[in-house]
């Protein structure tokens, strides 16, 4: 991933020197893979990551409610999770739930009463 200045020397190389792509990727330090990239596009492009399809975004809601009910234990809801027929790790799992775990702590944290004697 080049920087846009770096990209703006990469296409005036090409087209005011009409050095090849060989030439410019040792010019620069760079893949001749990622100069052909960005000759390719035309410019700078910002890298745009897709949103892939979870296994659990339809379960969320659902999950959310027994998180609450089952006070944070991952793996009564993994085993829950198995009996809808949704298949997946621990590990996946323990990852979505992790900011829900630390909400969960920060408010037993909250409520807890510190006393001294008088």
């Amino acid at each position: 991933m080049l920087d846009p200045p770096d990209v703006t020397r990469v296409l005036t190389l090409k087209q005011q020197h009409g050095w090849g792509t060989k030439r410019i990727a040792d010019e620069l330090g760079i893949s001749r893979r990622t100069v052909r990239r960005y000759l390719r596009l035309g410019g700078y492009k910002p890298y745009v990551r897709r949103r892939t399809p979870r296994a659990l975004d339809e379960h969320l809601p659902w999950l959310r409610e027994r998180f609450a009910a089952v006070r944070g234990n991952a793996e009564v809801l993994l085993r829950e999770l198995h009996q809808r027929g949704v298949k997946l790790g621990y590990s996946t799992l323990a990852r979505v739930v992790k900011p829900w775990r630390e909400e969960l702590l920060a408010k037993a944290r909250a409520t807890v009463r510190f006393e001294t004697p008088p």
